[in-house]
């Protein structure tokens, strides 16, 4: 294990640095991003950034070359993620933002009124870079006739057909606008053929590896439903009476024997886990994997050649890898004695070449990512994914628990500038978005970059956030802007009971929802704070609202916010006359997830009432900072921002 072994030399060799790293350091795109192992193991590809975006990048490691196969075009569409179909072959999910017209990809504004909304579209590669295709032929409107329906999504694999180097099963709503039917899509001629035709309310198909479309599910109006596919027979099953918590339900493939398919829900236990249930009458024959304090949603490993599940992905407080196999088992077993201490993640892997590419990391290291080649007992590092982020400028981050006012635990993390005495500090609260998601104390560029200025942050999992169980999910519906927003600010109470923070020098950021709470708490509760950061931060929840209609699964949501004249009083829009901290707001043009009208009309509404604000409005810009310019603009403006109202008595 000597090439093993010589990777811990690399790592405590890492650069130190005694000034803060510069912004760029953070607003860098990732190094590496969104790992793909050919079906040999000698081909590994990647997404690398260059200048604006992420392009795909391929390693031969037979002939120990490297090459961009694909670059992207941020002007045109951004990557999503990249998979082999083949040894030869890759294809690539991209995505763009695009305003449709009457005509524009078939269908005009009589189907889709507000007209933006997010494509995605497939391209296919070899992995030298040849033989470019866009997949999926085009569905052409004859003159004179209506116009045929192209879907604005169409990179759902149902099965990627590991037997069949040619072709993969696509789900595509083509024959129905919001059903869709499975097609078998030959990825090196373009053609394809319906295998199944759309039954509504079926949205999501699964088949197995062989291509067997077995199961499908949906929604009938609020109730999810599932149909187990024998033929031209399909069985129906109500989910509600086997998943306890269907807001965290999530089907995760079709089982190798092809009767049963594996899924994450809450069994009843207070927690999702994951299980294997029986297609025929949804009854749990197995439970895979479950924790007794958080939920397990996903991350579930399986074997491309049968489908047959390995591992589990999990997150507990960071990454947490659990094997089923117990010869992969043995082999990471090295792995943990080779780098002690670190969390490792699986990114990707050929699990028929024992090659595999992993994240490794602590509390207070970038992660590092790794190939991990079993059979040659070799090691070997790609590197951090934040290269210009010094060692010793890296933050230590815990997880804490801190009661509410209403006795409640709530869950956080608390990061803290590095070299820095607990006491006093400076502060950020950095609620998270969502907000039916978490924070799980994994390297968080933004909570970094906050705490390499010498303040300290809180990253609260206020009631509303998914990962610890169905109770403390559900007691965030309904509750925007109160009971999840109280106890972002009992986070805040706690940290100065704590004495880490001077309650006369602390700030609010968020992103998506996290922005919303941020302009919610300056006006609610402005006397805590010296300044609020809205980055795509919802600020009209009515507007919001109306919005969510015209989206086919968007009264899911719908019905976890509050209606009626609590809309009014939890938004920021209509109380603009109480806001009374200085507003930093931070919104791309084409964002699709909260539309850039929710920060325009906020900065137009603070200038009417002489409000102190900022708007940074990014051309081009999306819900991520997909972009590196978009990224390096906000982090300098906060940064700015934050020193303005924070370093001072």
């Amino acid at each position: 294990m000597t090439r093993v072994l010589s990777v811990l030399w690399l790592l405590v060799s890492l650069p130190t640095s005694a000034a803060p790293p510069p912004v760029s350091a953070y607003a860098q795109l990732p190094a590496f991003s969104s790992f793909a192992v050919s079906p040999s193991g000698n081909r590994i590809a990647m997404l690398r950034p260059i200048h604006e975006s992420l392009h795909l990048a391929v390693m031969d490691l037979a002939a120990g070359t490297s090459r961009i196969a694909l670059a992207s075009d941020p002007d045109q569409f951004l990557f999503n993620w990249c998979e082999f179909a083949s040894e030869q072959r890759l294809i690539c999910s991209v995505r763009a933002y695009i305003k449709l017209v009457a005509g524009q990809e078939g269908f005009g504004y009589r189907w889709y009124p507000e007209g933006r909304t997010t494509i995605t579209r497939l391209f296919a590669v070899n992995y030298d870079g040849s033989d470019f295709k866009q997949l999926v032929p085009q569905a052409i409107t004859d003159p004179g006739r209506d116009l045929v329906w192209n879907a604005p999504i169409q990179d759902r694999i149902v099965s990627w057909l590991p037997d069949d180097p040619e072709h993969v099963l696509l789900q595509l709503s083509r024959d129905d606008r919001l059903y869709p039917s499975v097609y078998r899509l030959n990825i090196l001629r373009n053609t394809m053929k319906r295998v199944v035709r759309a039954r509504p309310p079926v949205s999501f198909w699964f088949a197995n590896v062989s291509g067997d479309v077995r199961f499908g599910a949906g929604y009938r109006g609020l109730q999810p439903v599932v149909f187990a596919r024998d033929g031209s027979a399909y069985i129906e099953s109500n989910v509600s009476d086997v998943m306890a918590d269907l807001g965290t339900a999530t089907v995760l493939g079709l089982a190798s024997d092809g009767e049963s398919f594996f899924a994450a829900f809450d069994n009843g236990e207070g927690r999702s886990a994951i299980h294997r249930v029986r297609l025929r009458d949804l009854a749990v024959v197995e439970t895979l994997f479950g924790d007794a304090q958080y939920d397990v949603f996903g991350g579930l490993i399986t074997d491309p050649a049968d489908g047959r599940p390995l591992g589990v992905n999990a997150v507990r407080e960071g990454a947490s890898l659990r094997w089923f196999d117990g010869g992969i088992a043995a082999q990471f077993a090295e792995v943990a004695k080779a780098l002690p201490g670190r969390n490792i993640r699986v990114l990707a892997g050929s699990p028929k070449s024992s090659t595999w590419v992993i994240a490794a990391s602590t509390s207070d290291t970038v992660p590092v990512v790794y190939l991990y080649r079993a059979h040659a007992k070799s090691l070997s590092p790609f590197g951090s994914i934040y290269a210009d982020i010094p060692a010793d400028a890296v933050a230590t981050v815990r997880a804490v628990n801190y009661k509410a006012r209403d006795g409640a635990q709530v869950p956080a993390y608390l990061t803290m500038p590095a070299g820095m005495k607990p006491s006093a500090l400076p502060t950020v609260i950095l609620p998270h978005g969502g907000p039916y998601a978490h924070d799980d104390g994994r390297f968080d560029y933004w909570s970094q970059f906050i705490a390499s200025r010498g303040y300290a942050v809180l990253q609260p999992n206020f009631r509303g956030s998914t990962g610890y169980g169905s109770a403390h999910l559900q007691a965030g519906f309904e509750q925007w802007g109160e009971r999840m927003q109280d106890d972002v600010i009992d986070g805040l109470d706690w940290l100065i009971a704590e004495g880490i923070t001077d309650p006369q020098r602390v700030c609010i950021v968020g992103g998506s929802y996290g922005g919303y709470v941020a302009q919610v708490a300056a006006y609610k509760t402005p006397e805590r704070f010296r300044c609020a950061v809205s980055f795509a931060g919802v600020s009209d929840l009515p507007a919001m609202v109306g919005n969510l209609s015209r989206y086919q699964f968007g009264q899911l949501t719908r019905v976890r916010i509050q209606s009626g004249e609590r809309l009014q009083s939890n938004s920021p829009l209509h109380n603009v006359e109480r806001i009374g901290v200085p507003l930093l707001l931070v919104h791309g043009d084409q964002d699709r997830s909260v539309f850039i009208e929710q920060s325009v009309n906020m900065a137009a509404a603070l200038e009417a009432a002489g409000k102190p604000h900022q708007f940074i409005y990014q051309p081009g810009g999306d819900h991520f900072l997909s972009v590196a310019s978009d990224r390096l603009e906000f982090l300098e403006a906060m940064g700015v921002f934050l020193a303005q109202h924070l370093n001072r008595p």
